[in-house]
């Protein structure tokens, strides 16, 4: 059994659920007319690569990682088809349960977590009890961000006047948000297509063609709209107003892309919605309720010390911004973000990062082939956090991958010699040249090792 820290096991104890009393749950979409509302590296597909796939429905361990298995994208499919997520939390730990040796610590805590509140309430929703941990995930959360903002400030204070002004402001703004008070955020086109792109994760895993369509035309449509001007002068932020003149040409845009999503077979998206009522609050300046982001405040922080002469206090400003907790590994992050969404947008961002993906070991971008002994298997997360890394760089960063490496070969040797690699139409020669080129791809003042291979 795992042991939980004692914060976190006194979730379990917090059944009620909260709302907040200003907040919406329908949303205005008119830009012309706005209205006050609340809110709330992609990689290639792997061509060629079906004999991995069918590899992953038998069991083949993660290239990376901890070397476990990954779920099958076909077994998530099941458990989304059965709309498992939006029933009692009891059914819900029955059918993850067994999927416990696939998922990382923060899923495998999450899980054990649950299995605890269904202890106590096991007909409850996973929004209902994401909710009630909410407020004391809040309080757990700041504990953690706060000794990063205070090292900012503290190393801040060498900022050029100018630079300073502005970064007050943010760390202002920041509070606001972390207290969930509204605030007047400027949009900013980076954010919302990478929020298309985060909602786009969760569409392209459907079956419906019409809606993976139409996500990929509302990305699409994002890349045209024009960067936000830059205010000549400085003010503070709550007071910032963008004109109708430098807003224009945004919003005629945005109008064109709420039209289309409105017409769209993704009309009925939540998320989306959700999006779109911010994007506009944001065009005409209305304050909103929007909460903290971390990749938002990181971007923020590297375009404040892009052109200031010092540049290692930029380097150093930029990583302590990167070293906050983030939901992928800090679990009061995650409930935080997972409590404004919905039963099936909590269970996609909690097991997503473990379904089975192919990666491309030498990167597309780095000359990579689409061919099978290119391919490892591993899940979404580890693929998603390896972006264009070396598999030397992985290794030195992450040495428990040695491990996992030996351990991948090793159930390959066992395919090959079962007869299940046949079935696939790979033999002993492709064992044999994977294996040599993960250790030609090791670090040369580490080389990767494997005990002798006995291929029958």
């Amino acid at each position: 059994m795992r042991v939980l820290p004692i914060s976190f096991l006194s979730y379990k104890n917090t059944v009620s659920k909260v709302n907040r009393d200003n907040k919406q749950t329908k949303f205005g979409l008119e830009m012309s007319s706005p209205l006050m509302a609340d809110t709330i590296s992609f990689g290639h597909a792997a061509q060629n690569a079906e004999p991995l796939r069918k590899l992953m429905k038998i069991g083949a361990p993660n290239l990376y990682g901890k070397g476990g298995p990954v779920i099958t994208p076909e077994r998530f499919d099941e458990l989304t088809k059965s709309k498992i997520f939006t029933r009692s939390v009891r059914s819900i730990v029955r059918a993850i349960e067994p999927l416990s040796d696939t998922l990382r610590e923060i899923q495998l805590d999450i899980l054990e977590m649950l299995k605890e509140y269904s202890k106590i309430k096991p007909e409850a929703r996973l929004d209902e009890i994401f909710q009630s941990w909410a407020p004391l995930a809040h309080v757990e959360l700041y504990r953690k961000q706060k000794p990063f903002f205070e090292e900012l400030k503290e190393v801040a204070k060498d900022l050029p006047e100018e630079s300073k002004f502005i970064f007050d402001e943010l760390m202002q703004k920041s509070q606001d948000q972390i207290d969930q008070k509204p605030i007047v955020q400027e949009f900013n086109k980076r954010d919302f297509r990478y929020k298309l792109e985060r909602i786009s994760q969760r569409i392209r895993h459907t079956k419906n063609q019409n809606e993976k369509d139409a996500m990929k035309k509302l990305i699409n449509m994002a890349e045209i709209i024009p960067h936000s001007p830059k205010p000549k002068k400085l003010s503070l932020y709550k007071n910032q107003r963008k004109s109708k003149n430098n807003n224009q040409s945004a919003m005629i845009i945005l109008k064109q892309i709420k039209n289309f999503f409105e017409r769209s077979a993704i009309n009925k998206d939540e998320e989306l919605q959700a999006l779109f009522a911010d994007v506009n609050c944001q065009i005409h300046g209305i304050p909103t309720f929007i909460p903290f982001g971390r990749k938002n405040f990181i971007e923020e922080i590297e375009e404040l010390v892009q052109n200031i002469p010092d540049q290692r206090l930029a380097h150093k400003m930029i990583q302590i911004a990167v070293k906050l907790p983030t939901s992928d590994d800090e679990i009061s992050a995650f409930i935080v973000k997972a409590s404004r969404k919905s039963p099936e947008k909590i269970a996609f961002d909690w097991l997503w990062g473990a379904v089975g993906d192919i990666d491309h070991v030498v990167s597309k971008s780095s000359g990579g082939k689409d061919k099978p002994l290119n391919y490892g298997i591993t899940n979404h997360y580890e693929n998603y956090k390896k972006s264009n890394k070396t598999y030397a760089q992985l290794l030195r960063e992450k040495p428990e991958n040695y491990e996992s490496a030996r351990n991948y070969i090793k159930w390959l040797e066992w395919a090959h010699n079962t007869g299940e690699l046949r079935k696939v139409g790979l033999n002993a020669g492709y064992v044999k040249n994977f294996a040599a080129s993960l250790i030609r791809l090791s670090p040369p003042e580490k080389p990767l090792t494997f005990e002798p291979l006995h291929l029958k």
